[in-house]
């Protein structure tokens, strides 16, 4: 319902243009409906029924396509409402895969605290998670950029690698950054290490972690 109720509110006139037919309008907890769709289910029973919940990404995700094709989703919403910040519960990885499609760049986007998705990922969701946005962002940009996302360091000095470390062990995370990479290399993304290295030794933004991994 969550189209038609927007195209009434559109055709009816009852919103400010701006505000896409309520789509925009923040509730009590200051979210809009935009931001909404891409949340899942923090509950340990919804954490536990994965059927349920790629059925809710796959539902969600329809959503979003058709709001897109109805020009009531825009590219620039993704980076200015944090579509790729997900903040614990069960990943949607479908609803991800098409946004992080749609605009690569919002990958290296930080909200207004100064996190990276990666950043997020690392701290609030299961390891899976964390390796497929790590993965998305090495396959877009794989010369250089997307390795050292990893250990782009926030205001606070952390990344997204120790955090991840600090959340599951440095040898899980370990294990997963090195099979991530030998996937993408064995599908053909040009990874370049040694350019990857060189941007991490010159640029005071990326942790030593980097030059060391």
């Amino acid at each position: 319902f969550i189209p038609i109720l927007a195209k009434v509110g559109v055709e009816s006139g009852l919103f400010e243009e701006f505000e896409r037919g309520g789509l925009l309008v923040r509730d009590r907890y200051g979210c809009n409906v935009l931001e909404s769709l891409v949340l899942s289910s923090t509950s340990e029973e919804d954490r536990c029924d994965a059927d349920h919940q790629r059925l809710v990404d796959k539902r969600l995700l329809e959503v979003l396509m058709r709001l897109k094709e109805m020009g009531l989703l825009k590219k620039e919403d993704i980076r200015e409402f944090d579509m790729l910040h997900y903040h614990g519960g069960v990943f949607p990885k479908q609803r991800f895969l098409f946004l992080s499609n749609w605009d690569p760049y919002a990958l290296t986007h930080v909200d207004c605290i100064g996190w990276l998705p990666l950043y997020n990922a690392a701290y609030c969701l299961p390891i899976d998670g964390f390796r497929c946005i790590l993965e998305t962002g090495i396959r877009f940009f794989p010369k250089k950029r997307g390795i050292n996302l990893l250990f782009q360091k926030n205001v606070e000095g952390h990344t997204p690698f120790k955090i991840a470390c600090s959340q599951h062990g440095w040898e899980e995370v370990t294990k997963v950054i090195e099979s991530t990479l030998v996937d993408c290399t064995s599908d053909g993304v040009p990874f370049n290490a040694e350019e990857a290295m060189f941007i991490a030794c010159i640029d005071d933004n990326i942790d030593l972690d980097g030059v060391h991994f």
